[in-house]
């Protein structure tokens, strides 16, 4: 159905010849003309909708979703799954109240709750209070986002809810593990998730007063009739792509659960001023009008470079577990959890679906078939703090879990540019991930767990420089070379991170070569290797990683005649 809505994305470039600054700026018009039908014309109405208005947006698209079986939205059920808690709601006007379910199979409606937690929960399910939640939930103690949601539920006419500070007994360590195994689970088997974007805690509510979602430069107006009819357009201008709104640059998008509420629900409702959006396997929808199809947003996804989160048709592709998975751990580096060591448990329901649909192996982070692609993480955010760095010290050095700060994939991207040569050098030869207890819910058995691989080694020299820092990632002197500065103002060859922070010492370091391309005959080769440092004693073979660098030479700096058997750790 036609929206009666139009829109554009505009951009607009701003340089200076004299230098290489540019700023690239973007911005979202859409504009509807008065009489035109239009699918939800109160969007029109005034500046910000109110909340029956949203709450009657919502309604037609969970209706237009739950009876249509094409385009998509036959991916839009909900799996056949009950959590062990719910809240029931109230939708007969009854006190809510926390149940237990005695199956776990089969099908209750009930919407999830997607939020930030924020400093201390006023109202949470403790052993010593859950008898009292199970016969009724005070409304009156409900933080304003709890409170919200259980509204927005009742006026879906969605029987039950699922918040995890109810769901979950809080100091049960027992039940935590259980229920956060099967966070997947539960949002697949979610009808709706209601998603606090706007919220920075859980006592602002789903739609924070204080906040009328314009942003600075943003516009509500009306145009002159300068036509002969009697009819005006109505114009409203957003800052950037306003098909990202709901997930870039939010509070909620810097936290670390809620990436997997946000990948593996069916559909989700982002709450937010001065509009709702609506995001379902079939469409994406905005309250002003605008539709779009879910080829249109994994066409926008295929072209992006990299900060667009992927589709589920992009998720579910076969053979993606490469550009895919280095969005998904780019952007899982950069959140937040109010409990750091929550980082492996948070990440095991993408990773459990994603093993299904892409029928490979995850190893802590990096995918079996494409093994040696995954050890090509490189650390690009600053030094991480203390605290951090301690509650990952735990994990193999190889993992980019183990890193706190920000990584990102394919640095040089030669995924898009590498049309020569291109190898990769490594054969992944055994490995083995070891628990204290539950997988991903407990901690892993350092000493138990090790990666074999078989490939290049070589020892390099390297030498940090004063003037290499200018750039991120730095510049190193390789091999004893001299730099000649009077004849070529960037005369490194070398460039790289080291995982925790940076180091001033020259050194030499065992490395181990990843990947290399040669454009042709007589052009320079690309070499990206892994710096490593020695673990035990030099006959066990046995290295830890503690950086990546690329390195460029008018012939291979590594020899490949021989290859050695190593252990990572």
């Amino acid at each position: 159905m036609s929206s009666g809505a139009q829109w554009s994305l505009m951009g607009v470039d701003f340089s200076n010849p004299n230098t290489d600054l540019a700023i690239r700026s973007s911005f979202t018009i859409v504009a509807y003309k008065q009489g035109d039908p239009l699918s939800l014309r109160h969007a029109w109405e005034t500046k910000t909708s109110t909340y029956s208005q949203k709450i009657s947006a919502l309604r037609t698209w969970l209706q237009e979703c739950r009876s249509h079986t094409t385009d998509g939205h036959n991916h839009c059920r909900p799996d056949p799954f009950t959590p062990l808690r719910l809240i029931r709601v109230g939708v007969d006007g009854s006190p809510p109240r926390l149940v237990e379910t005695e199956s776990r199979e089969g099908q209750a409606e009930y919407a999830t709750l997607s939020y930030c937690w924020g400093g201390e929960l006023p109202l949470r399910t403790l052993k010593q209070s859950r008898t009292e939640l199970l016969k009724e939930i005070p409304e009156q103690c409900l933080p304003r986002t709890f409170g919200d949601a259980i509204q927005m539920t009742r006026d879906l006419e969605i029987p039950y809810l699922w918040i995890d500070a109810l769901c979950i007994v809080q100091d049960d360590e027992d039940d935590w593990q259980e229920q956060a195994a099967e966070m997947d689970r539960i949002y697949q088997g979610s009808q709706l998730t209601i998603s606090a974007v706007d919220s920075t805690d859980c006592t602002q509510g789903c739609f924070p007063v204080d906040n009328s979602g314009w942003r600075e430069g943003e516009m509500f107006f009306e145009t002159p009739n300068y036509g002969g009819d009697d009819s005006s357009l109505l114009v409203r201008i957003y800052q950037g792509d306003v098909r990202h709104r709901a997930s870039i640059d939010t509070p909620l998008s810097y936290r670390g659960w809620t990436l997997q509420e946000q990948l593996l629900s069916p559909r989700v409702v982002s709450c937010m001023q001065p509009e709702v959006h609506w995001n379902c396997l079939g469409s994406y929808q905005t309250e002003c009008g605008l539709q779009f199809s879910m080829s249109t947003m994994d066409r926008l996804y295929r072209h992006s470079k990299g900060w667009i989160m992927p589709t589920a048709t992009a998720l579910r592709r076969p053979g993606s577990s490469g550009s895919v998975w280095s969005r998904i751990a780019n952007n899982y580096s950069k959140r937040e959890f109010t409990f750091s060591g929550d980082r492996i448990v948070a990440l095991m329901g993408i990773v459990r679906y994603l093993s299904t649909w892409w029928q490979d192996e995850n190893i802590l982070g990096l995918w079996k078939s494409k093994f040696a692609q995954g050890l090509m993480w490189m650390r690009r955010g600053p030094h991480p703090d203390l605290d951090s760095e301690c509650l990952t010290r735990s994990l193999p050095s190889w993992s980019w879990l183990s890193c706190s700060a920000i990584v990102e994939f394919d640095f040089w991207n030669w995924d898009a540019t590498a049309k020569g040569n291109d190898n990769y050098h490594i054969t992944l030869l055994d490995h083995a991930v070891c628990w204290t207890g539950n997988p991903y819910t407990s901690a892993v058995d350092f000493g138990s767990t090790y990666v074999r691989v078989e490939g290049y080694m070589k020892d390099i020299e390297i030498t940090p420089c004063a003037r290499g820092t200018v750039s991120n990632p730095p510049f190193f002197q390789v091999l004893g070379e001299t730099l000649d500065f009077e004849n070529n103002p960037s005369p490194w060859r070398c460039m790289g991170n080291f995982d925790s922070g940076a180091v001033s010492e020259s050194a030499t370091y065992p490395c181990l070569l990843l990947r290399s391309w040669q454009a042709d005959e007589e052009g320079s080769t690309h070499e990206i290797f892994l710096i490593l440092e020695p673990v035990g004693k030099p006959q066990d073979a046995r290295y830890r990683r503690i950086g990546l660098a690329r390195i460029l030479g008018g012939r291979p700096t590594f020899d490949t005649s021989k290859k050695v058997c190593i252990t990572l750790v």
